[in-house]
């Protein structure tokens, strides 16, 4: 998906080659284009040579003559007087705007401004582990120069998506891991899902609440390298809503096993 353009003026002076003007784009890729890269395809209004007179602003067949105004000059002298004296100005010539050739019949699709406009699709290769905000530069596939001047370039500014499972911060990746409290205290094998797909790890005996586990290289790319980031879980113990008869005798064993002086409500978790 692509988002809002912007052309940044063209650069360059009257008279010889003019750079084509730069464009920005946005794109907005999904979280798992911005993990291992992929292309996008996108659509950008610029500015390119006419195919009709090929970048002359002449007519087929018709001659690019020398500007009788200024002479092939492209600027127009003149003379002031002043009460310093006589002063020289100049000024581009505005019959052919500074270019000192004008051409004998215009270019009827450009009328002779020697570009139209256009629409070119671009494939934009998405690295992997491209971060939100990051923009990446097209190099002279922007509007096309006048008078034999370069192209200008497209950068396209990358928005990625949230994902719903996954938070991102830097290379690393975090996700919330939910167990039971009987988990918490004995000990368990659990599976754990990060970008690189499920992944099992050993929650070990005792482990308190918001307890961070981390899992080394599971984590994003860095770009322009193999290396990751890491996955990072954060343990959330539930503790159950409701329980079974039978659990509510079992948690008054342990309370007695460890000598402490329960007095179960009727609302909460025994209601």
């Amino acid at each position: 998906m692509e988002e809002g353009l912007e052309g940044v003026g063209a650069r360059g002076q009257q008279g010889g080659p003019r750079r084509g003007e730069d464009i920005e784009i946005q794109i907005i890729i999904e979280f798992t284009t911005s993990m291992f890269g992929g292309e996008e395809d996108v659509h950008i209004p610029c500015m390119e040579k006419c195919s009709n007179c090929v970048g002359t602003g002449a007519e087929k067949g018709a001659k690019v003559v020398t500007c009788t105004t200024c002479n092939g000059a492209g600027e127009v002298r003149e003379q002031r007087q002043t009460m310093l004296g006589n002063i020289m100005t100049s000024r581009p010539c505005h019959t052919c705007h500074g270019q000192g050739k004008i051409p004998e019949k215009v270019c009827h699709l450009c009328h002779g401004q020697k570009r139209v406009k256009n629409t070119k699709e671009l494939k934009v290769v998405i690295p992997k582990g491209v971060h939100d905000g990051a923009v990446l530069k097209l190099s002279g596939q922007g509007s096309d120069g006048l008078d034999a001047g370069p192209s200008g370039d497209v950068y396209v500014h990358i928005r990625v998506k949230q994902s719903k499972k996954f938070e991102r911060d830097g290379n690393d990746i975090h996700t919330e891991q939910v167990v039971h409290v009987a988990q918490a205290v004995l000990g368990d094998d659990i599976t754990v899902e990060t970008v690189h797909g499920k992944k099992e790890i050993v929650l070990p005996a005792g482990i308190e609440d918001g307890k961070k586990i981390r899992l080394k290289s599971l984590g994003a790319y860095k770009v322009g390298s193999e290396e990751k980031g890491d996955h990072i879980v954060t343990v959330r113990i539930q503790i159950p809503k409701r329980l079974s008869v039978k659990e509510k005798e079992l948690y008054m064993e342990l309370a007695k096993e460890a000598n402490l002086k329960v007095s179960p409500k009727k609302r909460g978790i025994f209601g």
